[in-house]
């Protein structure tokens, strides 16, 4: 059980092709290192975020480690039963927070199942 809002850890393996990696732009026109992010969020029911989500490079292959916020304690989500990550192009980027889904036009999506308890 961890306490709401509590950052979790979460390693996923990555593999883009070499056109994601390439320099990007962001939606206010401000360059970006790469052409596209990936995003990793908390779900309780395997579509809608229960908290803010949290944005990770993309880097080509292997592991990559990001961390998520648990749910607020405001939210009196008890259980989240899903770890969601997807990437999305640098210049569709407009954050992604609770009560939020994955949107159309996310270039993959992971759900992947997880239990954890909140207190």
């Amino acid at each position: 059980m961890l306490n709401y809002g509590t950052g979790v850890d979460v390693q996923l393996a990555i593999d883009v092709s070499a056109v994601l990696l390439q320099p990007g732009r962001l939606p206010n026109g401000l360059p970006s290192p790469t052409s596209s992010f990936g995003v990793l969020c908390l779900s309780a029911d395997g579509t809608h975020f229960t908290s803010s989500c949290t944005t990770f490079g993309v880097r080509g292959q292997g592991p990559v480690t990001a961390r998520t916020e648990g749910p607020p304690s405001s939210s009196a989500v008890a259980v989240t039963r899903y770890v969601i990550a997807f990437l999305i192009l640098a210049e569709r980027f407009d954050g992604f927070g609770a009560g939020e889904e994955i949107p159309a036009h996310a270039l993959s999506r992971h759900v992947m199942p997880w239990d954890i308890h909140w207190r």
